[in-house]
């Protein structure tokens, strides 16, 4: 099991008690660059790890669980993403701002290639701080 690279566990009824119950678990999977948790019942409360793609898409995180999210971000916790996908989380503007702050410097995501934030709550002042992140630089991938 150690020399697994994907994790594809989507459409489950996992929620948080079974992330949390997963995350000590892959450190035991050194090689782990994909973890896929769509459609789970994560809310906010939900454990991220240090991945190349990272899908939480069709979950409950909401604007709260997009700050959580902008912390680990901004605090360098997932700079290896490649690809986030957050469509489909009841994400509004709060949460679209709080990922643009996060995003401010180059260095938070160097890698991000692909972001989805599709089927959310995000309106004019949300994209408007994206735009922004976006056009400073933010994302480089």
């Amino acid at each position: 099991m150690a020399h697994v690279s994907l994790l594809n566990l989507q459409g489950n009824h996992i929620g948080d008690p079974g992330v949390l119950a997963l995350a000590p678990l892959l450190r035991n999977l050194p090689r782990l660059e994909a973890l896929y948790i769509d459609f789970n019942g994560i809310t906010e409360d939900g454990a991220l790890p240090r991945l190349g793609h990272l899908s939480l898409g069709a979950n409950l995180l909401g604007d709260d669980g997009m700050r959580a999210l902008a912390a680990a971000i901004a605090g360098g916790g997932l700079a290896r993403l490649e690809l986030l996908h957050l469509g489909n989380n009841d994400i509004g503007d709060a949460g679209a701002k709080a990922l643009a702050a996060a995003c401010v410097s180059a260095d938070t995501l160097p890698r991000l290639e692909e972001l989805f934030l599709d089927d959310n709550e995000i309106g004019d002042a949300g994209m408007r701080a994206l735009a922004a992140a976006i056009a400073g630089g933010g994302w480089q991938g």
